[in-house]
């Protein structure tokens, strides 16, 4: 970039926009000069630098001068070098193996290893050294990504000296037969993961915490192997399952995603997992019962979504005490949900979209009072029962492409913390309760084809945006007490006549 356009780039970020103070003026043009005029160098600089006193200024012009114009990864380390050592562990953590990962995921990890992740992320994203995008997943420019990398992996660096492995660096160290001590993270495809297997590679590696693994298979005697493993990522795992002493006692995620597993996998009653938080069973085909979750005492979240053939859940789920999260969504051939859902007092969120085959509400939902989130798009449901007024917590209510569903009972009044509502697509819908006026939290009102975007100076903690599109027989006078609306949208105005003032405006 100019050194015009670099300088307005700088001072978004290292002023918030404005022009440099008088005393940083000089300053500020010398690192812009300095960074080459490279856009990331300069986001990155100016978040570092934001609020710093004038002697951190000089210090990192000095430190600039000394790294040469074409190397970028030194100027972007300025800022890797002032976090603390854990928040670079997270950042490395970040670089090599998370990008694209649920940031709680991630949390339950750092925090297990006595981090503070949730401080360290906002000093990341402070330094604009990674980002949480929309779908709370962690980003990381590519320029950031490969310093990171280098930082875990150097070139000059024999590869069982490092803390991260994964590509073909890992074929080295399995081929050593030194016990690699430092090696905490290791990401393996397919051919390095049988020959890890084959090479009992593990036992060398006591302090592994991070395991990821494709198609392949646990055989043998794990005794004194794995101890620290917190993090398990399987891909294809084999329903086939040989291993004895599977002691994974501080593991808080399992990820056996697009496995070949059922619920006779052996590794449900072989692995031992007692702190287990996360279990991630996304599209295994082969699952059509959930297994015996009794034991896993300490788990918060529970993915199912996409597991086609399941048609029932476990009775045993009601032992979970700590569920916080079940994802049920696109489970196509679920009929029913155990009475023992009842039982899991802390669930904050449950998804049942697209189950297509439940056609009614289990009762027993009314007990979860902690619940904040209830998604039941496109489930055939013909009402939503009175008892939903139990759910004081509720905050988002989803309910999109329910064809059967004709409308909304009095009792959603009670829904006193309710922030959105939304029945898009419901084609029988035929209108809200006079009792509407009541939920006076509520925010988002969503109904007909789509919702229509905020312009974005709008505040999105004040307004409404409300869209009919289908044939909606009336709108309740209580419309009149929601204070906070300020969008009307009538597709179908002809059936609102009485709505209009004579003027007709």
């Amino acid at each position: 970039m100019n050194l015009k356009d670099s300088l307005l780039l700088f001072s978004r970020y290292a002023f918030k926009g404005e022009q440099p103070p008088s005393e940083l003026a000089a300053l500020s043009s010398d690192i812009v000069t300095t960074t080459g005029g490279l856009p990331l160098a300069l986001v990155i600089i100016g978040s570092f630098l934001k609020g710093k006193d004038q002697s951190i200024w000089i210090e990192t012009r000095v430190k600039l001068r000394k790294v040469p114009h074409t190397d970028v990864q030194q100027k972007l380390r300025i800022s890797y070098d002032s976090l603390e050592y854990e928040e670079q562990q997270m950042f490395l953590d970040i670089a090599c193996f998370f990008i694209g990962i649920n940031k709680i995921f991630a949390t339950y990890l750092w925090e297990d290893l006595q981090y503070c992740p949730n401080s360290g992320l906002e000093r990341m994203i402070e330094l604009s050294l990674m980002k949480i995008d929309d779908n709370n997943e962690l980003r990381m420019h590519d320029q950031l990504r490969d310093l990171g990398r280098a930082i875990a992996c150097p070139a000059n660096k024999k590869p069982w000296k490092c803390s991260r492995l994964w590509d073909e660096k890992t074929i080295i160290v399995q081929q050593s037969k030194e016990e690699n001590k430092n090696i905490e993270a290791l990401c393996l495809d397919e051919y390095g993961s049988n020959m890890f297997m084959k090479r009992w590679s593990f036992k060398r590696m006591p302090y592994l915490k991070f395991l990821r693994l494709s198609k392949v298979n646990f055989v043998g005697d794990f005794e004194d192997s794995l101890s620290e493993l917190r993090w398990l990522e399987w891909e294809e795992c084999p329903n086939s399952f040989k291993a004895i002493n599977v002691h994974l006692e501080k593991l808080v995620m399992l990820d056996l995603s697009d496995g070949n597993i059922s619920e006779c996998w052996g590794g449900w009653s072989s692995i031992k997992m007692e702190r287990l938080k996360v279990l991630n069973l996304f599209n295994c085909l082969h699952l059509k019962r959930t297994p015996n979750l009794s034991t896993l005492k300490s788990l918060e979240i529970l993915i199912l979504e996409k597991c086609h053939n399941l048609e029932e859940i476990d009775s045993s789920i009601g032992d979970v005490k700590c569920l916080v999260s079940l994802n049920l969504s696109d489970c196509g051939d679920l009929r029913e949900l155990p009475s023992q859902l009842g039982n899991l007092r802390n669930l904050v969120s449950l998804n049942l979209s697209t189950c297509q085959q439940l056609q009614e509400l289990l009762k027993e939902i009314s007990q979860l009072k902690e619940l904040k989130e209830l998604i039941i798009d496109e489930v055939c449901i013909k009402e939503i029962p009175p008892w939903i007024s139990s759910l004081k917590k509720l905050e988002i209510l989803s309910a999109q492409a329910c064809d059967s569903l004709v409308g909304l009972p009095d009792s959603i009044s009670h829904l006193v913390n309710l922030l959105t509502l939304d029945s898009r697509f419901c084609s029988n819908f035929e209108g809200f309760p006079g009792s509407i006026g009541s939920l006076v939290k509520l925010q988002y009102l969503l109904l007909g084809n789509e919702c229509l975007p905020p312009k974005e100076d709008d505040d999105l903690e004040t307004h409404w945006y409300w869209d009919y599109n289908y044939c909606l027989n009336h709108i309740p006078h209580s419309i009149g007490k929601l204070e906070l609306l300020t969008e009307l949208h009538l597709t179908c105005a002809k059936k609102f006549r009485n709505y209009l003032n004579p003027s007709g405006t």
